[in-house]
């Protein structure tokens, strides 16, 4: 087994859930790339959707297949304990990993960046390398890229249990029908 990975992000499902949405996607079709220019094995952890009830499978069964429907079957899925990026990489963890491509569009990326370095910080991800690779085009809104700023700041200096408590809210009630990113 490998000690490098590309672990590709998930993000977003189709409106009824039973999809992959087209910002996942794009970060799948990088996962392809990346695959081909380095052969390391590629990596999906995403769990089940709050936001998506009806969501009949895993996000990373469901990334795992599209991988294998796509011509690239070296894929490890892992299944994160929450649905969220912290949850994904803290179920990296399993794997004993000494470099990691984390594969996402660029703004994600940015915040993705400072939770890796607090969490290392904190022991609560293994140390290891770490490469950025962004896909092409993001999906972001004006209004998404508009709160970016306050995103990095919430993810550089909020405690873990609120950051906890606020994704709680935007999955679990009325909020969740506002979207901040796309």
């Amino acid at each position: 087994m490998s000690d490098a990975y590309g672990l590709v992000l998930a993000c977003d499902l189709t409106p009824d859930g039973l999809g992959l949405g087209p910002n996942t996607i794009l970060r799948l079709e990088r996962g392809v790339a990346h695959h081909r220019e380095t052969s390391e094995p590629l990596l999906v952890a995403a769990s089940w959707s709050p936001r998506h009830p009806n969501q009949p499978n895993l996000m990373g069964h469901m990334m795992n297949e599209w991988f294998f429907a796509n011509g690239c079957s070296s894929v490890v899925t892992l299944l994160a304990k929450v649905f969220n990026t912290r949850g994904e990489l803290l179920a990296t963890n399993e794997l004993s990993i000494s470099k990691l491509t984390i594969i996402s569009d660029e703004l994600h990326l940015q915040r993705t960046k400072i939770l890796v370095e607090r969490m290392q910080r904190k022991g609560m991800l293994q140390s290891m390398e770490v490469v950025y690779k962004s896909t092409d085009k993001s999906a972001m809104t004006a209004k998404g890229a508009k709160l970016e700023p306050l995103k990095r700041f919430f993810i550089r200096r909020a405690p873990f249990w609120l950051q906890d408590v606020v994704i709680f809210v935007m999955h679990k009630t009325p909020v969740r029908h506002f979207n901040a990113s796309y």
